[in-house]
């Protein structure tokens, strides 16, 4: 289980980091390509107007980001900051990563804005710096601030995305969130299961919690 969610890590930073040098035609054909989950939802929207989809991805992301966020209550800041083992990163590194892919990918690349947050770039960016120098993290409200300052700007971006262009990349951003959440579960397994048996069973358990909270809009 502990190689598996370490893979999972990798696959997604090494996403990312490709992501950085494409071009957004290059990243929406490369989510196409490998997001084979999202079949049933290609051939299920086809037919779904602009202004529904618009509806329909608020309500998933709003539902993702009450799940994610969930995982945090009752975190305290050493939690947060802390390497639970070399091939992770702190759980509130993940949580910036979210806001940062966000703000990256829709705000900066589709909408043209300037970079939010800026101070945050290096910090959050999957090539920005080793797992091991990811510890040093603003506070969780200060993180939940950039998250919401985020999101702000990304549903008021929404109402005028052209999502026949772009709709594979939001889906792909919800696809993203869940996964780093999945990944923030376990992480929080090894925390507690650190020098106690039965660390597989929790994990195994907190992960499919994750999962069925997230059966309604996970893609």
């Amino acid at each position: 289980m502990k190689r598996e969610a370490e893979s999972r890590e990798q696959k997604a930073e090494g996403k990312a980091q490709r992501g950085e040098g494409n071009s957004q035609h290059s990243v929406l054909s490369t989510q196409s390509s490998d997001s084979t989950q999202n079949s049933k939802f290609k051939v299920q929207n086809s037919l779904i107007s602009s202004p529904t989809l618009r509806i329909q991805l608020r309500q998933w992301m709003q539902q993702c980001r009450q799940a994610t966020l969930h995982l945090f209550v009752g975190v305290d800041y050493e939690t947060l900051c802390h390497q639970a083992h070399p091939d992770f990163s702190p759980i509130g590194w993940h949580l910036g990563n979210i806001a940062y892919t966000e703000s990256l990918w829709l705000l900066e690349k589709c909408a043209g804005q300037s970079p939010q947050f800026p101070q945050y770039r290096r910090l959050f960016a999957a090539d920005g710096l080793p797992k091991a120098e990811r510890v040093h993290l603003p506070s969780l409200p200060e993180i939940q601030e950039y998250l919401d300052a985020v999101r702000i700007q990304v549903f008021d971006y929404l109402e005028q995305a052209p999502l026949d262009q772009q709709e594979r990349l939001w889906r792909w951003l919800l696809q993203h969130e869940s996964q780093h959440a999945e990944t923030i579960a376990l992480v929080l397994e090894l925390h507690r299961g650190q020098g106690a048996g039965g660390r597989g069973q929790g994990l195994r358990s907190q992960q499919n919690q994750f999962k069925i909270q997230n059966s309604k809009f996970k893609i």
